[in-house]
């Protein structure tokens, strides 16, 4: 059998080792471990499969592998001839490495042969002989020192073993590392979610509690050093079946069970003698009901006694199986035969249990990755330098991880800035200076005569004889960086001719100027630099040409000339200043006499002119034309002309009319006057004005108008209008004031109201009274009305409001008793006897209701009438029949007392009423209540007792007590 760890445990285990490393031991009261993840990383993406190999003829150059036995991963067949098979290391002076060690390992000693060889044949150095070490031997480890592996086996024609399994790998394996172009990666989440430790020993402090051991057993090193080197339990058949149990435990959730565990090797002495036939090794079971029954787990063959993966200490970690979670299950550990009590021992350390703290399900949960639940392994293209981060949880806990995949930067290139030589010229290129980059490479090349040069520091010397690009390449470590430079030739420089300007006089001419050469260029100095040269004139003028002549030069001294025409031509005619405005006049005496006009000229400078005056000899309107002119030098003319009107338009003007105005009465309006008038050319004068009514009235209109018209025809009217109407109504005497009374006979006697008018005069006049027809309330409108000559009218009101809001009166009919058992009278309203109201003469008595309260000693009944009078408005009384005892018990005041201090005043003592008493039972006295009256020397405080017959009249009596210091201090 060859005994493998499978992947899946590997989580368990990783986590497990690490609680070792504190694992204290207890037995009782559980420990927490907290939920734990771990996110590793393996460059390339999934690993591939390891290849195997069965052991057959032939080479082989690797450096992984799992490397077999002839079966494979059954047991090897029986007469196998010689077959002998090489492994190589494939990597150049690297040695190839076989590794037995995590894998069972038998070959029949003296009958089947396996031998090893350093080289590529059996003549090399033997490192291992499975007759001179034993067939049950474990090889280990086997490394070449040749960087080859030689192996040999043959076996005879009977009995056959598992063999042998070996792992294939070779020293100083290739950095697992990515270049500047990174790749992918396989991220592997490992997480163990929160657990409860239930069991820790180490038994270092010997058995501890929490067992249950039979059979022969000690604790301590009886055989050698565990895996910790400390004391363990040893277990032997000298006194019986051994086993070791486990108290109950809850599991319910599963679990995980982690102990070490060994073989003592066949033959040896005792106490440390082991097992070797199949039925003599432990089984690991489980018991969910007190140890009636048990279910096995695991069974450990001892393999013959010989296989060294059994007799050393080994660390197993077995989740918990389902059948086994349950909230009270016991674990044991059990030898169920043996050779002998002297033989078959085996021993257990640092055993841990521990439980799920929850049953949730965890999961885990990429940052990278959208959604959850995720795949703990995933596969992930990386071009720069990354962290990821994993949380694992089940929704209550959780746990988080992260690991950083590192991308190293690439190279760089740097050929430098583009570069400018003259013909002829040389110039180092490249970044300057360039630190050698770890080994980099650099190459320069151009596209038409391939590399150039090469070096370390990024930089090259060149003379090119045309502009020309330059290539850099630059390598390490399998990434490149590329860069380019150009070295340009210089060329003559590039202008144009400025743009022609034409001037009005030779003062105009601008001075040379070097920038009106706007589109200068060259390739290489950048601007190029403009001068001026000369002027040339052609001696003509009207027009004068001027020849102006800029050179352009660049920073090799080539030039270019360019030219620029002026023209001096004069085409602008001389401006005068502006004319007086043309004007109008109203009259010849307002015209101004003529003035000269001053003029300018680009070129002559300045001066005056006079003007000339004509007339159309017209009037009424008379216009006037004035003209002055100036001609320059070159021809150019000048002329300005005004326009003068005289003409009288304006009206004569009048003296403000009198405003319109209206007037209440005829006897108002004011005797007709003369209005004055004026005029710009006649003077003035006053004239007499017209009246005229439309002959009506209410309002009647009179129209009063005023004229004039001057020499010229123009004409001036005035008017005024007048309006007489009587829009004043008119006005009452103040009338009585609103008013409101209960009854109908408290309304006051109509009078006659007084009134005036602005035309009329005055005088009075009576009213009337309207009812709105209802009662309670009633309204009453009193209204005096008077119209006028014009029909103005005036109207006041005066509102009276009778209403009785006054309920009607009556007592409450006196009280009456009645024996018990003895029923009550019947309701009378005529026991109503005094109602009364202010304005209904017999207010209505009518029964309403009997209430009893229930009570007894005695039942008091209330019998209600109401009083209503024709308003509705009402009252109720009440007559209190006293049905049985209505007698109130007697009690006098208890003595008043005097102390000094408060202090002294005694607690209530219903004792004090002395003579309490009633016609039935004798009452009971109880404390009411204390009240003081807040003042001090003295205080009075009023004690109230409370005297209760036995069918609840009670009455309340008082007793003074007075607190005052009448003690001198001492």
């Amino acid at each position: 059998m060859k005994l493998r760890l499978l992947p899946t445990m590997k989580p368990i285990i990783t986590f497990l080792v690490a609680l070792m490393a504190w694992m204290v031991p207890f037995y009782g009261s559980s420990q927490v471990v907290p939920c734990n993840v771990t996110l590793t990383q393996s460059l390339g993406g999934a690993p591939p499969v390891p290849p195997t190999y069965n052991m057959s003829n032939g080479t082989i150059s690797t450096c992984s592998g799992v490397f077999y036995d002839p079966g494979g991963t059954g047991n090897y067949s029986n007469s196998t001839a010689l077959i002998t098979m090489t492994f190589c290391s494939d990597q150049p002076g690297e040695q190839i490495i076989l590794d037995f060690s995590a894998y069972g390992f038998q070959v029949e000693t003296n009958y089947d042969f396996l031998n090893i060889y350093d080289g590529t044949g059996t003549g090399g150095t033997q490192l291992w002989n499975s007759q001179t070490s034993g067939g049950s031997t474990n090889p280990g480890v086997i490394t070449s020192t040749t960087g080859c592996l030689t192996i040999t086996f043959s076996s005879d024609g009977s009995v056959t073993y598992q063999g042998w399994q070996a792992d294939i790998s070779c020293t100083n394996p290739a950095p697992n590392t990515f270049d500047c172009n990174g790749g992918d990666v396989l991220l592997t989440a490992t997480g163990q979610g929160q657990q409860t430790t239930v069991m820790s020993n180490n038994f270092n402090a010997g058995l501890g509690s929490g067992w249950v051991a039979t059979g022969g057993s000690a604790v301590g090193s009886p055989c050698g050093p565990s895996l910790d080197g400390t004391d363990y339990y040893w277990a032997s058949t000298s006194t019986g079946t051994p086993n070791l149990t486990t108290v109950a435990y809850d599991v319910s959730c599963g679990g995980i069970l982690t102990f070490d565990m060994a073989y003592a090797t066949q033959g040896g002495a005792a106490p440390c003698e082991g097992p070797d036939l199949p039925n003599e090794g432990v089984t690991l079971q489980y018991s969910t009901d007190g140890g009636v029954t048990w279910t096995v787990i695991q069974y450990w063959d001892p393999n013959g006694g010989y296989d060294p993966t059994m007799t050393s200490w080994n660390n197993y970690s077995i989740p918990i199986p389902p059948g086994a979670q349950t909230p009270g299950t016991q674990f044991q550990w059990i030898q169920n035969n043996s050779s002998g009590t002297c033989c078959d021992n085996w021993g257990i350390d640092n055993v841990l249990i521990t439980a799920n703290t929850n049953c949730n399900a965890y999961w885990y949960d990429y940052n990278n990755i959208p959604g959850y639940p995720d795949p703990n392994t995933q596969t992930v293209n990386v071009t720069s330098t990354t962290t990821f981060g994993v949380w694992y949880t089940n929704g209550i806990d959780s746990c988080y991880a992260s690991t950083t995949v590192v991308v190293p930067p690439g190279t760089t290139a740097d050929a430098g800035p583009d570069q400018t030589i003259c013909a002829s010229g040389s110039v180092t290129i490249g970044g300057a200076p360039t630190t050698p980059d770890n080994g980099a490479t650099y190459t320069w090349s151009t596209g038409a005569t391939g590399t150039i040069g090469t070096g370390d520091n990024g930089q090259i010397t060149v003379s090119p004889s045309v502009t020309t690009e330059y290539y850099l390449t630059v390598e390490l470590n399998g990434c490149f960086a590329y860069d380019t430079v150009t070295v340009f030739i210089d060329l003559p420089p590039t202008a144009s001719n400025p743009v022609p300007i034409t001037v009005q006089c030779a003062a105009d001419v601008p001075a040379p100027d070097p920038l009106v050469v706007t589109d200068e260029n060259d390739d290489i100095t950048i601007p190029p630099t403009v001068t001026f040269l000369s002027d040339v004139s052609d001696g003509l003028s009207c027009p004068e040409t001027i020849t102006r002549t800029y050179r352009v030069t660049d920073g090799c001294g080539s030039f270019v000339d360019v030219t620029q025409t002026i023209t001096i031509h004069d085409t602008q005619s001389p401006v005068l200043a502006a004319p007086p405005a043309n004007a109008t006049y109203q009259c010849p005496a307002d015209v101004p006499a003529i003035a000269g006009l001053g003029w300018t000229d680009n070129c002559d400078g300045a001066g005056t002119v006079m003007g000339t005056e004509v007339s159309d000899g017209l009037t009424c309107p008379e216009t006037i034309t004035r003209t002055w002119t100036y001609t320059d030098a070159c021809g150019n003319v000048a002329t300005e002309t005004q326009t003068i009107t005289v003409h009288d338009t304006q009206s004569p003007v009048f003296a403000a009319a009198p405003a319109n105005a209206s007037y209440q009465c005829i006897g108002d309006v004011p005797a007709m006057a003369g209005l004055g008038w004026t005029d710009n050319c006649d003077g003035s004068g006053t004239v007499t004005g017209t009246e005229v009514s439309d002959g009506l009235s209410c309002p009647e209109t009179i129209t009063r108008t005023w004229t004039y018209t001057d020499a010229c025809g123009n004409t001036a009217t005035e008017t005024q209008t007048i309006t007489v109407h009587d829009t004043q109504a008119p006005v009452f005497a103040p009338p009585p004031a609103n008013v409101t009374v209960e009854c109908a006979g408290d309304v006051p006697a109509m009078t006659n109201l007084g009134w005036t008018d602005n035309c009329d005069g005055a005088g009075s006049v009576t009213g009337t009274d309207a009812s709105d027809g209802l009662s309670c309330p009633e309204t009453i409108t009193r209204t005096w009305t008077y119209a006028d000559a014009c029909g103005n009218n005036a109207t006041v009101t005066q509102t009276i409001i009778v209403d009785d809001t006054t309920p009607p009166t009556a007592s409450n009919p006196a009280p009456i008793s009645v024996a018990g058992g003895t029923p009550i009278p019947p309701a009378d309203p005529l026991v109503v006897n005094d109602e009364a109201d202010n304005c209904t003469a017999n207010p209505t008595v009518a029964w309403v209701s009997d209430v009893s309260d229930n009570g007894n000693c005695p039942e008091i009944i209330t019998r209600t009438y109401s009083v209503t009078d024709d308003c509705g408005n009402q009252i109720l009384v009440t007559q209190l029949i006293s049905v049985g005892d209505a007698i109130l018990p007697t009690a006098s005041n208890p003595a008043p007392i005097v102390v000094q201090c408060i202090g002294d005043v005694p607690a209530p003592d219903p004792l004090v009423v002395t003579d309490e008493a009633d016609n039935g039972a004798p009452p009971v006295v109880t404390f009411e209540s204390d009240a003081s009256d807040g003042l001090s020397c003295p205080e009075t405080i009023t004690r109230t007792y409370r005297v209760t017959d036995d069918c609840g009249n009670f009455i309340f009596v008082t007793q003074t007590i007075t607190v005052h210091d009448t003690q001198n201090p001492v």
